[in-house]
């Protein structure tokens, strides 16, 4: 290609020096791909996407910043870019990768696939004034416009920001497969103490889910000093059942909150080790369930938990399970889309 264009720049030369009759027609034109700057081409959109995952691996945030669109370098400035980056950013960003071109959206996208650690991750790349430039991930967009230390403070609420403050509170995730979903209803207490069920009433919880588990599984009967009647006590498990709006089914999420549609669903809430994030869905109904695509980010803990290493990649997620009165879905089924392995989770 760089030869054809050598080529042609050699004719146009040679028409305008010699000043001869060799004139070009009015309709001349130049394929799109080298109309000036960087050529619209998925190898030129590639490159651009390994020189931004070199500059982040080697922690370069302020050049990275530079291969950014318009979109981050108008919303966040370099210096609060750095900042989070260098507060928030992931280990996994520091593996070095190779970027591999997928396809041309038209002539001024791409989508480009890059494998940390064996997972695929999909970066958008967009054309802009003669250049190619990073696309945010949505995740990413929608906290650009806001104050950097607000967005600190929300992803370190979310468990985001960074591997410290998820490891800090990492635990051993169980290798076998989950138990069954516990039953939407509350288990009425019978005074017996059959194994997952509580044995004992708790007092001031009258109505509310107290044998359901704050994580995935359930759990024994709680202690006096985590007992609803207690002054000031606020657990998820004394909060009232969520329920969905005129048979709208909805999660819960980790602190018991209903929600529609989240765009992000955490399996291990005391954790953190395992989530659903970027979640499109495709369905949402009481009948049919519900069904979605993200990625999967998954903390494998070797050695240990505090020192593992994040995994991500592409899964497909349905919601199953719901029913009157509240309208939860109970059962959740992760499917991930490059092994094809399939994993049944309770939902709280």
């Amino acid at each position: 290609m760089r030869r054809w264009f050598v080529a042609v720049a050699l004719v146009l030369f040679g028409a305008f020096a010699t000043g001869c009759e060799g004139v070009l027609p009015d309709n001349f034109a130049l394929p799109s791909q080298f109309a000036g700057g960087e050529p619209r081409t998925l190898d030129a959109a590639t490159a651009a996407a390994q020189e931004f995952v070199d500059r982040r691996a080697a922690g370069d945030y302020a050049g990275v910043w530079l291969m950014y669109s318009r979109q981050v370098r108008d919303r966040i400035s370099q210096s609060d870019y750095a900042k989070l980056s260098q507060t928030c950013g992931s280990s996994l960003e520091k593996v070095p990768v190779t970027a591999t071109g997928v396809r041309l959206d038209g002539e001024t996208r791409a989508l480009v696939r890059v494998k940390p650690m064996g997972f695929s991750v999909q970066l958008p790349v967009v054309y802009e004034n003669g250049e190619w430039f990073m696309a945010p991930s949505d995740d990413f967009a929608a906290d650009l416009g806001k104050p950097v230390d607000q967005i600190i403070a929300e992803r370190r609420a979310d468990g985001r920001c960074g591997d410290e403050d998820l490891s800090a509170r990492l635990a051993p995730p169980s290798t076998s497969m989950m138990p069954p979903p516990p039953p939407a209803e509350p288990i009425p207490s019978t005074g017996e103490s059959p194994s997952g069920q509580c044995s004992v009433d708790v007092p001031g919880c009258e109505g509310y889910d107290e044998c359901h588990p704050v994580v995935t599984g359930k759990r024994d009967c709680f202690p006096e000093d985590e007992s609803c009647s207690k002054p000031g006590n606020n657990f998820p498990w004394c909060r009232p059942l969520a329920s969905g709006d005129q048979g709208t089914p909805v999660v819960l999420d980790c602190s018991g909150q209903p929600q529609v549609k989240p765009e992000r669903i955490v399996l291990t809430c005391a954790d953190n080790t395992i989530a659903i994030s970027k979640i499109a869905w495709v369905s949402w109904s009481p009948d049919g369930g519900a069904t979605g695509r993200g990625t999967e980010f998954r903390v494998e803990c070797v050695p240990n938990c505090a020192q593992g290493t994040a995994h991500y990649s592409p899964v497909t997620i349905t919601l199953t399970g719901v029913a009157p009165p509240d309208f939860r879905y109970t059962s959740a089924t992760i499917i991930d889309e490059e092994t094809g392995t399939a994993e049944s989770w309770p939902m709280r």
